[in-house]
This record gives C-alpha cells, sequence and structure tokens, in this order.
C-alpha cells in the first residue's frame, strides 16, 4: 500500500502540474472504434497513482478530426448511463461542453482535470484554459466514463490505471 497524502503537491494546482510537465502517467491505451483509432488516452497524477479523491489528469490524444457537438452529446449520454439524472445540469453541461470541443482536429490533445477541490479544468494542447466546472457532480460522472467499475471499456480502463497502479484509498 502506498501512501498518497504528502501537504507539497495536495496543495499544488493540478494545471501548474500538468503545464510544468510533474504528473507522473500512471497508464495509457488507445481507443479504437471499429477499425478506427480515435484517440491516445492518457491518466497522469503527481506520484503515478491513481486514487479517485485526489488529482489527477485524463488526456486525450485525437488521432482524427470530430464533430465537437457529437463528442459532448456521447459524454452526457455516458454520464446518463453512469447514474446521472439531472437532467438541467446534464444540459449546461453538455452546451458548455459543446464549446469547448469544437474544433477537434488530428492531433487535438484535450485534457481534463480533477482538481483537488474536486471540480474539473479542461485544457487545449497543454496551454489553452477552456474553462472550469466547480461542481464535484460532473467529476465524478465524467471520469467515471474512464475509470468506474462501471465503464464500457474495462480493458481501457485497466491500462490506464497502469495495471494496479492504484494508491490505497
Amino acid at each position: 500500500m502506498f501512501a498518497l497524502a504528502t501537504p507539497a503537491w495536495v496543495a499544488a494546482s493540478t494545471l501548474a502540474l500538468y503545464k510544468e510537465k510533474t504528473a507522473q502517467q500512471v497508464g495509457s491505451t488507445r481507443l479504437t472504434w471499429l477499425i478506427w483509432d480515435v484517440y491516445d488516452a492518457a491518466l497522469y497524477s503527481p506520484t503515478g497513482l491513481y486514487s479517485p479523491q485526489l488529482p489527477f489528469v485524463l488526456e486525450l490524444t485525437y488521432l482524427r478530426a470530430l464533430n465537437g457537438a457529437q463528442v459532448a452529446a456521447k459524454t452526457t449520454e455516458e454520464m446518463t448511463r453512469l447514474g446521472n439524472t439531472n437532467q438541467t445540469k446534464q444540459a449546461k453541461w453538455q452546451l458548455q461542453l459543446t464549446d469547448w470541443f469544437a474544433g477537434i482536429e488530428q492531433g487535438t490533445r484535450l485534457a481534463a482535470m480533477r482538481n483537488a477541490d474536486g471540480s474539473t479544468t479542461f485544457v487545449r494542447n497543454g496551454t489553452q484554459v477552456l474553462g472550469s466546472f466547480q461542481d464535484p457532480e460532473f467529476a465524478r460522472y465524467f471520469f467515471a466514463i474512464w475509470l468506474s467499475a462501471a465503464t464500457l471499456r474495462p480493458d481501457l480502463k485497466e491500462q490506464l490505471l497502469g495495471s494496479g497502479r492504484v494508491a490505497a484509498r
């Protein structure tokens, strides 16, 4: 078992750790749908271990152009499948994600950061902060798409978690 809570990095900005490239990779994978490679995904944390209660970054590097509105719609559809029943919040989230996900081209990197306070910050191509959701409920459902027991792709989850690099909770 590993101890994670060290004040120096818990208090540090997830965005700063990401931009300074001081976060360590937990694991990585590639999403392929039918015959198309869609994106490469990598999970980072300050220690290289994953804990859902502590800061981490999920970065997707798109391998093809995608319609941002469709990506946002699929994202919120998955959040519903995972148990989010608040349609008002869902509609607001989808509207904002549609804006942030506009213009996904081959090579676009979108990073979602789960911050220490439970908020989620989105960054495009390593430097452009798109915005944040302050609602910890968004973080719970959004990251569950890849990292929960109920994910549709347990094989991807296993690779993102680095074959057991999960911190003691």
